[in-house]
């Protein structure tokens, strides 16, 4: 039996298309506005939800395990219970689900039983999910979503492969998909107090550094702060700092160092070091907040290649509404 390549699942968007036109109803976009706005109610109430349906999963394997008898009805229940997470999952924004619940419902298609090593793939599956409840993943999950879905394909393509030889390596299915979150980047979110613009940023870092240069100092952007970020390891593994101009997300920088360091009180402080470069990224909108925060990885706006600050070309009351609505 051949299977597809692991894949990241988009469910359709049917009230997009009804909301445009495009499909066979148009919805009043006032109607559209108030049900997005019951879903997002209820989406709070999901990861309780899908908990119930992984319960549910965990019974079904158990029953399946350890009564023969009851073995065609728990196969059922498996393939019910993971359809139900793949359908809900995207509706609520946490489309991995809805891409881990695909592979598990095509895995169990067809079967009509299930061996010792069927009941490790299967577990796997249940785990992932059970992870990114947990840990509270939403969207694709970025690269932590891309790890987890790629990792079980291949899990899946190594037992067809090895299905007639009775060897089975079980080095996939002993992965522990927490421990991978929890080890992955993170970034961390930072106000830019005082600053109009990437190109601002940008300027004023640049003085900053020829200032520390004549004064002696490391010749490199860098932030202090009070708190020393716990999750240092993960910051440091290619983590950046993203910047909050202008009541929107616009810009990151790599954090090359994290290290102490003395302000002008004399104070003992943590310094964030940054690379120089500058990279712009898709503009989101974000209220002020103070200090900073972390940004996990499948939070984070996405780089805008090839785009540059456009805001001096503009009139300034046209450059703060594009800024204030995330556009600029």
């Amino acid at each position: 039996m051949s299977r597809s390549n692991s894949e990241l699942i988009e469910p359709p968007n049917p009230l997009g298309k009804a909301k445009s036109g495009d499909g066979p109803v148009r919805i009043d976009p006032n109607i559209l506005h108030r049900a997005k706005e019951a879903v997002e109610e209820l989406n709070d109430e999901y990861s309780s939800w899908a908990q119930k349906d992984i319960d549910g999963l965990k019974a079904a394997v158990a029953v399946a395990a350890s009564n023969p008898e009851e073995l065609r009805n728990a196969i059922a229940e498996i393939y019910k219970r993971a359809l139900d997470l793949k359908v809900r999952g995207g509706v609520f924004g946490y489309d991995l689900i809805t891409s881990i619940g695909d592979l598990l419902t095509k895995f169990m298609e067809g079967r009509d039983t299930i061996n010792n090593r069927d009941f490790a793939v299967i577990s796997k599956h249940i785990n992932a999910m059970q992870a990114v409840i947990r840990e509270d993943i939403k969207g694709d999950g970025g690269r932590i979503g891309f790890q987890i879905v790629d990792g079980l394909g291949e899990l899946v393509q190594k037992f067809e492969s090895e299905f007639s030889t009775g060897f089975f390596d079980l080095e996939l299915v002993q992965t522990n998909w927490c421990d991978i979150i929890r080890r992955m980047t993170v970034h961390i979110l930072k106000l830019s107090v005082g600053i109009d613009s990437l190109s601002h940023l940008a300027e004023r870092q640049r003085q900053r550094i020829v200032d520390a240069a004549k004064a002696g100092d490391a010749a490199q952007p860098r932030h202090l702060t009070r708190a020393t970020p716990r999750r240092a390891e993960e910051v440091l593994d290619g983590g950046s700092i993203y910047w909050v101009i202008k009541g929107a997300i616009r810009g990151r920088q790599r954090i090359v160092g994290i290290d102490t360091a003395v302000n002008h009180l004399g104070l003992a402080r943590c310094a964030l070091i940054f690379d120089p470069e500058l990279v712009p990224v898709r503009a989101r909108p974000h209220r002020p907040f103070q200090g900073w925060r972390y940004l996990e990885m499948a939070d984070a706006p996405p780089d805008a290649v090839g785009v540059t600050d456009q805001s001096g070309d503009m009139p300034a009351e046209m450059a703060e509404e594009l800024r204030a609505l995330g556009l600029l």
